[in-house]
């Protein structure tokens, strides 16, 4: 979000279905259940839960979040396959998911991307100003992983 950062931030008239379905309703009721539980919110989600979340935090960020929070239970409010993750890296800990599956996120595999990769398809090509970038993001989300 634009008032996260000193970026300018240019937005897409859009959203994501599945942070965008959980709501203030979605929290409210969570916390209701797990009243002791830590909100952990992906950044694309409705400002009122943003507002909410004892933390805001990447996919990649959530792992150690919960690792090094004292809690030891967490509503997760972004796509349901992250609670897959949290559960193997940090098992010791009760995560409950809020979100629901992202079918457009399942439509990605290893093999598709291997096939594609193999059969030279799904080419996209950029300006070269372009690529310079986007290899300098990619390469600062590495290294910050």
């Amino acid at each position: 979000m634009a008032n996260n950062t000193t970026k300018t931030i240019i937005p897409w008239d859009g959203f994501c279905c599945v942070h965008d379905g959980i709501d203030s309703n979605t929290i409210t009721l969570a916390k209701s259940e797990h009243p002791e539980a830590e909100i952990i919110a992906h950044p694309e989600c409705r400002q009122e839960v943003l507002k909410v979340a004892n933390r805001i935090c990447s996919t990649s960020q959530m792992i150690t979040a919960a690792s090094e929070s004292k809690a030891k239970s967490f509503l997760i409010a972004t796509e349901e396959g992250m609670l897959n993750v949290l559960k193997s890296k940090v098992p010791d800990k009760t995560f409950i998911g809020l979100g629901r599956i992202c079918q457009n996120m399942k439509k990605n595999s290893l093999e598709l991307v291997y096939e594609a990769l193999q059969k030279g398809q799904h080419e996209i090509i950029v300006n070269k100003e372009v690529a310079i970038k986007a290899k300098l993001a990619l390469s600062r989300m590495l290294e910050i992983a």
